[in-house]
């Protein structure tokens, strides 16, 4: 009976994490890629196919919602038509941009899916945003995983010689201190 590992599904996780705001899953998945535990080329293929799949079912929801929405409450529909109007004419920056919203991709898209924006355009914009944003959070996180590490061995030795600096400093301060005292106690023993 063979059982199967967590390094098994590793990749299947990260594209599961990303489906929904996966800046922290990829992060996560590049420091494993970092130190050896996955592969950070693969890492950056599972979290564009897992936001991919995600941003395209977001859209497609909160479209089908959205307009079920403005028919309920066309108040907003109208207080909300003119930056609606902005998105549309700005459409492409708006999708491209939307992508690196950490925190705010979700009204970021309700705004743009009810918009007049095509779904073939966010498809499409949108596919090359998921690209870019894999490949550059996953190559930052994976860099800075890398600095922190080297940030950390150094830290040892600069902790073990702030160690004995400190010792230093702390046992000459006690020799300073007993000096002191001792120089009061002969002082007051001469004097009277």
């Amino acid at each position: 009976m063979t059982f199967l590992t967590l390094s098994q599904f590793s990749y299947w996780l990260v594209a599961l994490g990303t489906l929904v705001e996966g800046e922290v899953s990829l992060a996560l998945a590049a420091v494993a890629a970092e130190r050896g535990l996955m592969n950070i080329a693969w890492v950056i293929v599972a979290a564009f196919a897992g936001a991919f799949a995600g941003d395209q079912t977001t859209f497609l929801v909160l479209r089908w919602f959205g307009t079920r929405v403005f028919q309920r409450f066309p108040a907003l529909a109208a207080r909300t038509s003119r930056a609606r109007g902005v998105l549309a004419r700005r459409a492409v920056p708006a999708i491209f941009i939307t992508r690196f919203l950490w925190g705010l991709r979700t009204p970021a898209y309700a705004t743009l899916a009810s918009s007049d924006i095509g779904y073939p355009l966010f498809l499409a914009v949108n596919l090359v945003a998921c690209a870019a944003w894999a490949t550059v959070v996953g190559t930052l996180a994976y860099a800075f995983s890398q600095s922190v590490a080297a940030v950390i061995a150094r830290m040892a030795d600069v902790q073990k010689v702030g160690l004995e600096a400190a010792g230093l400093l702390v046992g000459a301060a006690l020799v300073i201190m007993l000096a002191r005292w001792l120089l009061e106690r002969f002082k007051t023993a001469h004097q009277g």
